[in-house]
């Protein structure tokens, strides 16, 4: 019995030890993820901050020192149509015409760096001025049955289409007649797309930051 228990000794001490070891390295492991993770927030965090403070400075320096930034005091370029940020927090920079003059412009206001560009059809302006027509076929009343079902108007930055906002459960007749007035073959500039709220969204005078 006595030479059982020397001899289980041994194996026991070994036990041991593995589990240490292998409690080390899973402790260790945890901390290299805790502080990967930790890093990958302060890099989600400063890119996503970064990619504000260069659509910020490109608003203020197409505003000429306006003090408040909107759509009328600040005027856009006529090749831009918007920025957001893709699922990296880069800036992405919308452009109706993507060539090395637009980039250098870029370049000249801001850093390049973490910004992509994508070409699109509808200039912003465009866009504003899309979706003051379907403003002002509301405020006329052109078609009481069709003005009715609208709520509000937007503008879509990732879609490059003016936003058409219905009133929930909108009859899909109704839609079809209003797809059919703002259609491009109807003359309309821009594409249109719907989206329907039970109550009015905001109108978004100037386009939000990166998000």
């Amino acid at each position: 019995m006595k030479s059982i228990r020397k001899s289980m000794l041994p194996v026991l001490a070994v036990v041991l030890l593995l589990s240490c070891v292998v409690y080390s390295f899973a402790a260790s492991n945890d901390k290299h993820n805790a502080a990967a993770a930790e890093l990958y927030d302060e890099d989600y965090y400063f890119l996503e901050n970064l990619a504000s403070e260069k659509y910020n400075y490109l608003l203020r320096a197409w505003s000429n020192g306006a003090r408040y930034l909107t759509k009328d005091t600040i005027v856009y370029p006529s090749f831009y149509a918007g920025a957001m940020s893709d699922d990296n927090k880069n800036l992405v920079i919308l452009v109706t015409q993507l060539d090395q003059d637009v980039v250098d412009y870029f370049g000249s206001l801001i850093d390049l760096d973490h910004v992509r560009f994508t070409q699109v059809s509808s200039s912003l302006n465009e866009l504003f001025d899309a979706k003051d027509i379907v403003n002002r076929y509301i405020r006329d009343r052109e078609n009481p049955e069709l003005c009715s079902a609208i709520t509000a108007t937007g503008i879509s930055y990732d879609q490059n289409a003016v936003n058409i906002y219905l009133k929930f459960d909108t009859p899909s007749h109704i839609t079809d007649a209003i797809a059919e007035q703002f259609s491009i073959e109807n003359g309309f500039p821009c594409k249109i797309q719907f989206l329907e709220f039970e109550h009015n969204p905001p109108d978004d005078p100037v386009p939000n930051p990166p998000s």
